[in-house]
Order: C-alpha cells, then structure tokens, then sequence
C-alpha cells in the first residue's frame, strides 16, 4: 500500500475511523483511509429493480437478496426515482 498523498509505500496502521482503518505515512506524515470502491449500477439495472419494488409490490427483503444491494441504496433509488415516476406520483 502507498500514501495517497506522496505514493511512498513507508505506511502503517495507525488506528481506525468507526468504519475503516485508518493508516499513517512517516514519509509525509499524512494520514488517510483506504475506502471500498463504489459499485457503478447501470440504468437499467436501477429500472429493473425499481419496477418490481415499486409497480410489482415486491417485498423489500426479496429484491434485496434478489439483487444483492443494500436497503441504504434501495431507499436511495427509491426517493430518487418517486420524483421522476408518474406512476409513483398518483
């Protein structure tokens, strides 16, 4: 692993935050956390998921285990597509 600040590799684990570890470079001295890269859905994807949430009634807990997200990014694509929806909207 290197420094996200100067790329030297002289890291070393230097705590954590409540959600990642949190590393410390004796180059710079910088600190920094290494976050998980954010999963990119297509579109289409989001409009699958969302028609059979919201138009076909299915349960929360079968799409996300369907569909392998989570119900942080449900609620998301959900408040996000009632605003654009005109089925949603009546």
């Amino acid at each position: 692993m290197s420094c996200k600040k100067c790329h030297w590799e002289n890291v070393i684990k230097y705590g954590k935050t409540s959600r990642t570890q949190r590393y410390l470079c004796h180059d710079c001295n910088s600190t920094f956390t290494i976050w998980w890269n954010k999963k990119d859905y297509s579109d289409e994807f989001i409009d699958n998921v969302m028609d059979e949430y919201c138009h076909e009634h299915k349960s929360a807990r079968k799409v996300l285990d369907e569909y392998k997200i989570s119900s942080r990014t449900l609620i998301k694509w959900k408040n996000k597509h009632q605003e654009h929806c005109d089925k949603c909207k009546k």
